[in-house]
C-alpha cells in the first residue's frame, strides 16, 4: 500500500501535533490523521520554528553479537528484505549494490520497497565494528513529495555479551506544510526499526 499525499486545508495550516500519540493496531496513519487539529496561533507557528528542520528519533537495543558481525550483516544487502515495515509502512522487497567500494564509504545501494517505491542509500561513514552512516534519498513518489532525504547512523558500543546498538534517524521534510504527515510516518518508522532490532537480537 502506498502513502497518499495529504490534502491540507487552505489558509494557515500550521498546527501543533506534539501532544498526539499514534494509536496501536491497523490503520494507524488514517486514525492519526483524524486526530490532527490545526491550531492557528502564534504559539503553534513558533513551535514549528517556521523551518524544515529534521524530524529525529533514536532506537536502542542490546544485540548478542559483535560489532563486526553487525557490520557484516548491514553489508549483506541481500538480507535487507527481512525489514518488514510496520502497518501501512512498506517493507523492503530487494536491495542491490550499484557501487561497492573496498572500504564501504561511497557505496551506493538501490532499494525497492514492497509497495513498488524506490530509493537510494549512500554510505558516507563506515568504521568496522563501531559506526555506520547512510543517506537515504532519491525517493520516488509518494515519499518524494514529503521528504528530501533521511540519514541513518548506527552506533555500536561493546557491551557484556554483545553490543549496545543505537540507530539514529533524521528525516528532512520538503517544506513546512509536509512536516505533519512526515511526522506521522516517523512514528511508524520508529516502530519498524525497533521491531527490526528485536529480530536482529534473536538471530
Amino acid at each position: 500500500m502506498q502513502f497518499m499525499t495529504p490534502k491540507f486545508p487552505t489558509g494557515n495550516i500550521f498546527g501543533s501535533i506534539d501532544a498526539l500519540s499514534i494509536p496501536s493496531g491497523s490503520g494507524e496513519i488514517e486514525s492519526a490523521i483524524t486526530l490532527l487539529r490545526f491550531v492557528v496561533s502564534p504559539a503553534s507557528r513558533e513551535n514549528w520554528g517556521m523551518s524544515t528542520k529534521p524530524i529525529t528519533f533514536h532506537c536502542h537495543k542490546h544485540i548478542p553479537h559483535t560489532g563486526e558481525d553487525i557490520c557484516n550483516a548491514i553489508a549483506n544487502v541481500e538480507a535487507w528484505s527481512q525489514f518488514g515495515g510496520y502497518g501501512v509502512l512498506p517493507g523492503i522487497q530487494s536491495a542491490a549494490y550499484e557501487t561497492r567500494t573496498e572500504n564501504m564509504v561511497g557505496s551506493r545501494i538501490r532499494v525497492r520497497n514492497t509497495d513498488g517505491s524506490e530509493h537510494v542509500e549512500d554510505i558516507y561513514r563506515w568504521v568496522p565494528g563501531q559506526a555506520v552512516a547512510m543517506k537515504l534519498h532519491e525517493f520516488t513518489r509518494p515519499l518524494s513529495r514529503l521528504a528530501t532525504h533521511f540519514t541513518e547512523e548506527w552506533s555500536l558500543q561493546p557491551a557484556s555479551q554483545g553490543t549496545a546498538v543505537t540507530r539514529s534517524f533524521q528525516m528532512y521534510p520538503t517544506r513546512l506544510m509536509t512536516r505533519p504527515f512526515l511526522w506521522l510516518i516517523s512514528q511508524l518508522f520508529r516502530r519498524a526499526i525497533a521491531r527490526h532490532l528485536d529480530e536482529m537480537a534473536r538471530m
